[in-house]
């Protein structure tokens, strides 16, 4: 009987030993990390861009359509006939998510920026509108005015 009540107390150790071995095997990770609202942000931001034919461009014949975007973590630029006149700009994203201490880039010397630029970010990051006003610094009229650039991510 002695020998029964051995065997069934192993047993039972084992069985323990087999379950523990499985509970902590199938504790690992899950890749259900949470993200910060930064990353959620950052991440947000690749991807394909185009700026929209809502978009304003001053007294430009630009087409909207026609100028290329592309974000990384600090700032976009912008591809096409605009450059000219604007060729990006910079941001911070801060640990809230959102896009702070905007910067338009004007790539014309005869132009300006009048005021400070504004960014506002839509639809979980999925449409960003920027805008600024330009003044001339010299005689130049072209690119001078308002601008407002609707950049909307491809689905």
């Amino acid at each position: 009987m002695r020998n029964n009540i051995n065997i069934l107390a192993k047993s039972l150790v084992l069985l323990g030993c087999i379950t523990l071995l499985v509970f902590t095997t199938s504790c690992g990770d899950d890749g259900n990390d949470t993200k910060t609202p930064k990353e959620v942000t950052v991440e947000a931001l690749k991807g394909s861009w185009s700026l929209s034919s809502e978009s304003k461009l001053a007294n430009l014949t630009v087409d909207p359509t026609s100028v290329g975007i592309s974000f990384t973590e600090t700032g976009f630029s912008l591809t096409g006939g605009i450059t000219s006149y604007v060729d990006g700009g910079t941001f911070t994203v801060d640990d809230s998510g959102n896009l702070t201490n905007i910067s338009v880039n004007i790539s014309s010397t005869d132009l300006e920026i009048s005021g400070s630029p504004s960014i506002v970010v839509e639809n979980d990051v999925s449409k960003i509108t920027v805008s600024f006003t330009v003044t001339e610094s010299s005689s130049r009229v072209s690119g001078v005015g308002a601008f407002l650039l609707v950049m909307v991510k491809a689905s």
